[in-house]
């Protein structure tokens, strides 16, 4: 296993069998107490909060229409688009995802987020052109997840994390804060990356 984590330059490695903890390594100045941050993992606990949010009865569909909730793109691309083709990457929205194109879209987010300003992120979205129709492309986009976000912010009312701990945080026990990257100060939650917490945490 130490071969292994070396090889791989991992931080952690931690595996559970039948609910119990078999194998827990830290690596790297890693330690049990560390908040790891997910990046796209992040994704997942977005789409569950999806689910959640629809049990409570704040989202009657997947069906219903982005701009219902997020006003802001009224009148862009994202017209016409449903949270179910958001949730599947589907939305027929332009999108460039490469990390080591400096001029594609998630390079032009990433530099966005730097700035720290609120509205950029659907700022730059309202521009975004239309490539195909809603829900007949897949296109794997980390801002369609930002959005996610956004929805869920508009249907619930206060901060996703407060949402989160609510929903997941506190029914699974957690025994650690996490924190959520925000566009802004007191801002949007960055629903499709920066979530951190504890190895044992993810693990639950």
């Amino acid at each position: 296993i130490a071969d292994f984590m070396q090889r791989y330059r991992a931080a952690g490695l931690l595996i559970l069998k039948h609910g119990r903890v078999v194998c827990e390594r830290h690596a790297l100045g890693h330690t049990p107490q560390t908040q790891w941050i997910s990046f796209s993992m992040a994704k997942s606990v977005s789409s569950t909060l999806i689910g959640a949010a629809m049990h409570d009865g704040l989202i009657a569909s997947v069906d219903d229409l982005v701009v219902r909730t997020v006003p802001q793109l009224r009148g862009s691309a994202y017209e016409g688009v449903s949270i179910r083709d958001v949730l599947q990457m589907s939305t027929g929205v332009g999108w460039i995802e490469t990390y080591l194109d400096p001029e594609s879209d998630r390079r032009k987010l990433l530099a966005l987020q730097a700035l720290e300003r609120p509205g950029v992120v659907l700022d730059y979205m309202r521009r975004l052109p239309r490539v195909a129709g809603p829900g007949t492309r897949f296109n794997y986009n980390t801002s369609e997840t930002y959005l996610l976000g956004a929805i869920l912010s508009g249907v619930v009312g206060r901060p996703l994390s407060e949402y989160l701990s609510e929903k997941i945080w506190q029914p699974c026990g957690m025994q650690s804060d996490a924190y959520w990257q925000l566009e802004s100060p007191d801002g949007q939650e960055f629903a499709g990356s920066g979530l951190s917490a504890t190895l044992r945490d993810y693990a639950r």
